[in-house]
């Protein structure tokens, strides 16, 4: 699995990009999805009075890329 982020800026000088490989798999449930949530919830407190139910989908990171324009 892939995942791809980019930052785009009018000034092309700012561009950047971030792309992490890795393998993905599905919590549907479990001690995985749950350290799923406390790591959402802990984040962003918007999400405590609504913590979300799942699933989650873990990557873990086998190689990561990026590239900034400056």
């Amino acid at each position: 699995m892939s995942l791809l982020v980019d930052g785009y800026e009018e000034d092309w000088g700012g561009l950047w990009w971030v792309r992490i490989d890795g393998r993905a798999q599905i919590a549907e449930d479990g001690p995985e999805l749950e350290r799923c949530v406390e790591l959402l919830t802990g984040r962003y407190p918007q999400e405590r009075e609504r913590p979300p139910t799942g699933p989650a989908i873990i990557v873990r990171v086998e190689r990561w890329r990026y590239w900034p324009a400056a």
